[in-house]
């Protein structure tokens, strides 16, 4: 993604499909996607039987596990599609806003 920022307008992010998003929308996508799959895993872990008792640390380091591969798993392009979902869904809104406000600081 290559980031641009003309003056005076918010970041802008470029899609490997060219499409130019909102920074910000990119963010919140990718973050939505990482709060899925964070409680997908938590889901699955309760999932197992466990015959011994967990010692102190092991639910932090679980945990720390559990961030490392929901990074490497919403890093990737757009992550597994929850990113592309979200994007197509409120892109065309953020873009009609940016081009409105944009449009507003011309005329004045």
């Amino acid at each position: 993604m290559n980031v641009t920022r003309p003056q005076n307008q918010p970041a802008i992010v470029e899609l490997p499909d060219g499409r130019k998003i909102p920074k910000e929308l990119a963010e919140i996508a990718k973050g939505m996607e990482s709060q899925f799959y964070d409680l997908l895993f938590q889901e699955m872990e309760k999932s197992i039987d466990r015959a011994e008792e967990k010692a102190p640390a092991d639910d932090y380091y679980q945990s720390l596990l559990r961030q490392e591969r929901v990074e490497a798993i919403t890093s990737k392009n757009q992550g597994t599609g929850i990113q592309k979902i979200i994007i197509d869904k409120f892109a065309p809104a953020t873009t009609n806003f940016l081009q409105q406000r944009s449009m507003t600081k011309a005329e004045n």
